[in-house]
């Protein structure tokens, strides 16, 4: 009887197996570093000139997002606060802060600070808040 296929053709489900093999351990390595929040920045929280707890002013404190990131319904990002929204209350409340002694300088010499944007860093998502808190007081709930 004669061969239909030739004689290499032999090899051919060892290759599909081997690279099949390759494929599936280079996909898992590929899901397994870019998926990380090391690579994605997931919590990424740079180091500003003022520690800013957003867990007293926002959790403890019921500040409303958008007393200080005022445009975030409208911009594609949201702000960093001006110093003047800062001094709104710090002038009375924890005026005597020393982690505070740059929101003051500021303030007194007219410059703004240097605040590092989360958002600006490579590879960050760029997160649209405006639609979320649009629909959280449609629906009565406090927003973030």
């Amino acid at each position: 009887m004669a061969n239909f296929f030739p004689r290499w053709t032999n090899w051919i489900p060892l290759k599909l197996v081997i690279c099949g093999i390759i494929a599936v351990c280079g996909l898992s390595a590929a899901t397994w570093y870019y998926a990380t929040p090391k690579y994605t920045k997931i919590g990424y929280e740079p180091i500003q000139p003022v520690p800013f707890p957003h867990d007293i002013h926002v959790s403890q404190l019921g500040m409303d997002c958008r007393y200080c990131h005022s445009f975030v319904e409208m911009a594609a990002q949201s702000n960093v606060p001006n110093t003047q929204t800062c001094m709104n209350c710090h002038t009375q409340v924890q005026k005597d802060n020393p982690k505070l002694e740059p929101v003051r300088t500021s303030w007194q010499t007219g410059n703004r600070r240097a605040w590092r944007g989360a958002s600006n860093a490579i590879g960050t998502p760029k997160i649209f808040c405006g639609p979320t808190i649009r629909f959280s007081i449609s629906i009565g709930n406090r927003t973030m």
